[in-house]
C-alpha cells in the first residue's frame, strides 16, 4: 500500500490507456461553438504524453508540478470520464470541476441537477450556488470511481476518509445528505446527523447501543440547539468509548448497573485533558447528567426495560460551582445609559440587537435570527429560533417594538432571503448586514466588540479594567431586573421558556439576595449535589427564603468576601446538614456545630481534612482581620464536633490530629509569603 492509500480503493475495471478520438473530444464539449481549439489542445497533450499509463504514474507519484496539474485539469477529467485512466487519490481533490462540462452530456448529472433544484432549492430554500457546489462534489466522486453514483456510494466510508485528509469531508457529507434528500440513494442515519456521524468508536460497540444512541441524537438534533446537540454527542461518545474499552462484553442496556457508573467516574477522575490537566468536576457531573437523560429516554422508549435509573444523586462529584457574579443596580443603569449613547450612524444594527437583548432577555443568536415579519399583533415578537428548539411568542414593551420597526426600516427595500447556520433556513432577515451589502446577517464579533468598547469608554470596568458585563449578561440582567420588580421566578421561567432551577442562578444577582448568597453559595442549596434539598425548599419558596433578614443576621459569622474582594475567599466545608429544612428556622446553613451535620462518603472525609488545612491557611494569612479572629476562636470547637461525630478521630487523638494540620498550614503560609508558591 502506498502513502496515498490507493490500495483501499476498489477499481475493478481494467484501463485501456488509449488516447481519445476526435469524436469523443467533440462530444465532451458540445456546449462550445468552436471545438477545434480543444482538439488541437489535446493533440499537443498527446504528443507530450504518448503513454497514458506513464502519465497516470507521474500523477500518482506527484512527479508533475502543481502548475502542470492545473494546465492538464481538463485532460485528466475527460480521460477519466472516458475510462482511459484512473485519477489518483492525491489528485482528485486538487482538480477544478466545472458543471457545464457534464450537464449537457451526462444523463445522471442532468437528472440530479433537476432534482436538486426542484427539492433543495424550491422546497428547502438552498441557494443555487451552494447546490452547484455540491454537484461539483458529485461529479468529482463519479470521476474518481468511474461508476454510477449509486455504486460510488457503496464505497463512501473510504471516500470520506480520503476527503478528510484534504479537508473536504464536510462537503462530501453534505453531498451524501443531498442525494438522500432527493431519494436517489439510501444511507444510514450515521452519515447525516448534523452532517456528523455518531461513530461509537469501533465495530465492537453493540448494535443495540449504536441504534438507540443515534435515534436519541436525531431527536436532539430536531429539538435542541446545535451546540446542545454537539455536546450531547460528545458526552455520550465518551461514555460508550469507556464501556467498550473496559466492559466490551456489555452489549445490552439491562446489563448496565451503578458499578459501571462508579468505574466511569473513577476513570474520569484520573483522565487528563490534552493540556495535561485533570478533568473539571463540573465536566464530570455534566457527563453523568447527559448519560442520565439518555437512560431516561431509553426507559421511556424501550418497553422491555422496566428501570434504568443507575445514576443516583450521590454519584455526582463535589464541585465548587460559582454562581453568576454580583452586579449592582447602579452598574446595570450605567450600562443601559452607555447602550443608549452608541453612535447610530456607525452601529445602528448592532445597537438595535443589544437593545432587544437587554429588553427581552433573549440570547444573541435568538435575536440575530429574527425574521423581517417577527413583530406580531398586540406587541408580540415571534422568536422562531430558541435554544430549546421550541419557537415562542413573547410580549414586549414599546422599546422593543420601536427597535423592530427601526430595523425593518433599514432593510425595507431589501427583500433578499438569507441562509443562516443559526436556524438552517433561508428567510428574509431582520438584520441583514448593511456593512456586507445585505448578503449575510450581522456578525457576532462586531456586536461583542462594540459591547466591550462602550463599557471601557464609560468606565464600566472591574479593578483590572475589564468590562463588567459580557453580551450574555444582558439576559442575566433582564432576569434580575424582573425579579427585583416583583415578578416571580416561575413567571420569569415561563416567559423565557426555561426551567426554574436555571432562573434561580440569575435571580440572586439582585441587591437584597447577595449577602445570603455569600453565606450559602457553596453549600449547594441552589445547585450541585443536594437535589432533594432543592425539592424540599421549593415548597417553602426558596425565593422568599433568600430575602429573610434573620438568615443574614444568624449567618453573619460565616459571611465570605467571595465576590468583588481582592482577598482569597474563605473556603467552606463540603458536607451537608441532613436536616436541610432547618435553614428555614435555624439559619445556620453550614455551622457544623449541629449533631445532624454529616459527611456523606469517605471522599467527603478526605476532602474535609483538606478543607481544614485550607481554612487554617486562610486564617494565618489574614490573622489581623477582625472577622478571622472571631472565626478562629470557634473553629477548633466546631471542627472537633464534626470530626468526632463522624468517627474520623476520637477526642483523645483530636489535638494531635488538628495540630498536624495547623503545622502544615503554617508551613504553607510561610512558603506563600516568601513568594515560592
Amino acid at each position: 500500500m502506498n502513502n496515498n492509500g490507493d490500495s483501499k480503493i476498489i477499481l475493478t475495471e481494467p484501463k485501456r490507456y488509449v488516447h481519445l478520438t476526435k469524436a469523443e473530444i467533440i462530444n465532451f464539449n458540445k456546449k462550445y461553438t468552436t471545438n477545434n481549439s480543444r482538439v488541437e489542445d489535446y493533440k499537443r497533450f498527446e504528443i507530450e504524453f504518448r503513454d497514458l499509463k506513464e502519465f497516470e504514474i507521474k500523477l500518482r507519484q506527484e512527479e508533475l508540478p502543481q502548475d502542470s496539474i492545473k494546465k492538464y485539469n481538463w485532460h485528466i477529467m475527460i480521460l477519466a470520464y472516458h475510462n482511459r485512466i484512473n485519477i489518483p487519490s492525491n489528485i482528485i481533490f486538487k482538480l477544478t470541476i466545472h458543471l457545464y462540462d457534464f450537464n449537457k452530456i451526462d444523463t445522471e448529472i442532468i437528472y440530479l441537477e433537476g432534482k436538486f433544484n426542484e427539492i433543495l432549492h424550491e422546497k428547502y430554500q438552498y441557494s443555487k450556488s451552494y447546490i452547484y457546489k455540491i454537484l461539483h462534489q458529485v461529479i468529482r466522486m463519479k470521476l474518481f470511481y468511474q461508476k454510477p453514483i449509486k455504486l460510488c456510494c457503496e464505497y463512501i466510508n473510504q471516500y470520506l476518509e480520503l476527503a478528510n485528509r484534504y479537508k473536504n469531508k464536510d462537503l462530501v457529507k453534505t453531498m451524501i445528505r443531498f442525494l438522500y434528500e432527493v431519494g436517489y440513494i439510501e444511507v444510514d442515519d450515521n452519515f447525516f446527523i448534523r452532517d456528523e456521524s455518531m461513530n461509537l468508536n469501533s465495530k465492537n460497540t453493540s448494535s443495540e447501543f449504536k441504534r438507540n444512541v443515534n435515534n436519541y441524537l436525531i431527536e436532539i438534533r430536531n429539538t435542541k440547539a446545535l451546540n446542545t446537540f454537539r455536546s450531547t454527542k460528545s458526552h455520550l461518545k465518551n461514555f460508550f468509548d469507556f464501556m467498550e474499552a473496559r466492559f466490551p462484553y456489555i452489549d445490552k442496556f439491562e446489563e448496565l448497573n451503578n458499578k459501571h457508573i462508579q468505574e466511569y467516574i473513577k476513570h474520569l477522575k484520573i483522565t487528563k485533558t490534552y493540556l495535561k490537566k485533570a478533568i473539571n468536576p463540573a465536566t464530570i457531573n455534566i457527563r453523568l447528567e447527559e448519560c442520565a437523560r439518555f437512560f431516561d429516554y431509553i426507559e421511556k422508549n424501550i418497553s422491555s426495560i422496566k428501570s434504568l435509573k443507575i445514576i443516583t444523586k450521590y454519584d455526582k462529584v463535589k464541585e465548587y460551582k460559582t454562581l453568576p457574579k454580583y452586579v449592582s443596580k447602579k452598574d446595570v443603569l450605567r450600562l443601559l445609559k452607555a447602550i443608549n449613547k452608541i453612535d447610530e450612524e456607525k452601529y445602528v444594527q448592532e445597537k438595535l440587537i443589544i437593545i432587544l437583548m437587554a429588553d427581552t432577555g433573549r440570547r444573541f443568536h435568538e435575536v440575530r435570527a429574527l425574521s423581517y415579519s417577527c413583530l406580531k399583533d398586540d406587541n408580540y415578537i415571534y422568536f422562531h429560533k430558541t435554544k430549546t428548539g421550541v419557537p415562542i411568542n413573547q410580549k414586549v414593551g414599546l422599546l422593543s417594538v420601536k427597535a423592530i420597526l427601526n430595523a425593518k426600516k433599514i432593510c425595507s427595500n431589501i427583500s433578499k432571503k438569507i441562509y443562516s447556520k443559526d436556524d438552517n433556513v433561508k428567510i428574509r432577515r431582520l438584520f441583514p448586514s448593511v456593512k456586507d451589502k445585505f448578503r449575510v446577517i450581522v456578525g457576532k464579533k462586531s456586536v461583542e466588540d462594540l459591547f466591550r468598547n462602550i463599557q471601557i469608554e464609560n468606565g464600566i470596568v472591574d479593578h483590572n479594567n475589564k468590562p463588567l458585563f459580557t453580551l450574555h449578561d444582558n439576559k442575566r440582567n433582564f432576569i434580575s431586573n424582573m425579579e427585583s420588580s416583583g415578578v416571580t421566578a416561575i413567571e420569569i421561567a415561563k416567559l423565557l421558556n426555561q426551567s426554574v432551577d436555571t432562573i434561580a442562578q440569575y435571580e440572586v444577582r439582585n441587591d437584597k439576595a447577595i449577602k445570603v448568597l455569600k453565606s450559602i453559595e457553596e453549600k449547594g442549596i441552589l445547585i450541585g449535589k443536594q437535589k432533594d434539598s432543592i425539592d424540599k425548599l421549593k415548597k417553602e419558596r426558596i425565593y422568599d427564603v433568600l430575602n429573610q433578614q434573620e438568615i443574614i443576621e444568624k449567618n453573619r459569622i460565616n459571611l465570605i468576601e467571595k465576590m468583588q474582594n481582592p482577598k482569597e475567599a474563605i473556603p467552606l466545608p463540603l458536607g451537608q446538614c441532613t436536616q436541610i429544612e432547618n435553614i428555614l428556622f435555624c439559619g445556620q446553613a453550614f455551622c457544623m456545630a449541629c449533631e445532624d451535620y454529616t459527611l456523606i462518603t469517605d471522599d467527603d472525609k478526605e476532602e474535609f481534612q483538606q478543607f481544614c488545612e485550607k481554612f487554617y491557611v486562610h486564617m494565618y494569612m489574614y490573622k489581623r482581620d477582625e472577622r478571622i479572629i472571631e472565626l478562629h476562636k470557634k473553629f477548633d470547637e466546631i471542627t472537633k464536633k464534626v470530626l468526632t461525630n463522624n468517627n474520623i478521630v476520637n477526642e483523645i487523638k483530636f489535638n494531635t490530629y488538628i495540630n498536624a494540620i495547623k503545622k502544615r498550614s503554617r508551613t504553607k503560609v510561610g512558603v506563600i509569603k516568601n513568594g515560592k508558591l
